[in-house]
């Protein structure tokens, strides 16, 4: 299998070490650099990551704005973020903004590199805490101001009208594909058309999407359905 490009941001030079000495000792991973708040949008456009995994980025103005400033460079890349559940406005905001997992920055190792083998693979990771604040907020309608949605689901083809449904219940590729009878391959094309047509940067995006029409029920809402939990 191929190594992932990793990038590791941190304002914090011994968190950037902590976690490099994880990936590196993991395997898998090729980390093709480090960064603090201030060069990570040109680290990131000059080394063309595949995954970034951030932290504390206060220079940039906060981890939200980087999220977005990282994204509009390279769309491709992936985003791990690791940060304060206390504070929950920063939290909804990235994961709105298309970041594709979040956990605590005391998150121990072993949950890092698992979120960020499932973030690698094209899926969402929360960790429990985020996952039960991103689904009350949404039961409860309390969602951070976003742009209106650009288009309705009708717009969609009829396979990625499927595909959208499964996504914002929260499955993943493999889940998709067995369901529809269809390659991964197939459900990775599907994906990354129903995110363009939608305007959402990533799988959180969708299921913020969905909320917002009404599409998702109160209990499964409630349910708070969390890969992080797996």
């Amino acid at each position: 299998m191929k190594a992932v490009r990793l990038l590791l941001a941190d304002d914090q030079w011994v968190m950037r070490r902590g976690l490099r000495a994880a990936f590196e000792g993991a395997g898998g991973y090729v980390v093709v650099g480090e960064s603090d708040s201030h060069d990570l949008v040109a680290q990131v456009r000059k080394l063309q990551p595949e995954l970034v995994v951030a932290g504390r980025l206060r220079a940039a103005g906060g981890v939200v704005p980087a999220v977005r400033e990282v994204l509009s460079v390279l769309p491709s890349t992936r985003m791990l973020l690791l940060g304060d559940l206390k504070d929950e406005a920063p939290v909804l905001e990235a994961i709105l903004g298309g970041a594709s997992g979040y956990l605590p920055s005391d998150s121990p190792p072993h949950e890092i590199l698992r979120a960020a083998q499932v973030v690698a693979q094209g899926d969402a990771y929360l960790a429990p805490a985020a996952a039960r604040l991103l689904f009350s907020r949404l039961a409860a309608g309390q969602l951070p101001p976003g742009p209106p949605a650009a288009l309705a689901p009708e717009t969609l083809t009829g396979r990625e009208q499927q595909v959208f449904q499964l996504l914002i219940c929260n499955h993943r590729n493999r889940e998709i594909a067995s369901l529809l009878h269809i390659s991964e391959a197939t459900v990775k094309t599907h994906v990354s058309s129903v995110l363009r047509k939608l305007g959402v940067g990533d799988r959180s995006g969708v299921i913020l999407y969905g909320a917002r029409l009404g599409l998702l029920a109160p209990d499964h809402l409630a349910a708070g359905r969390s890969r992080g939990g797996e």
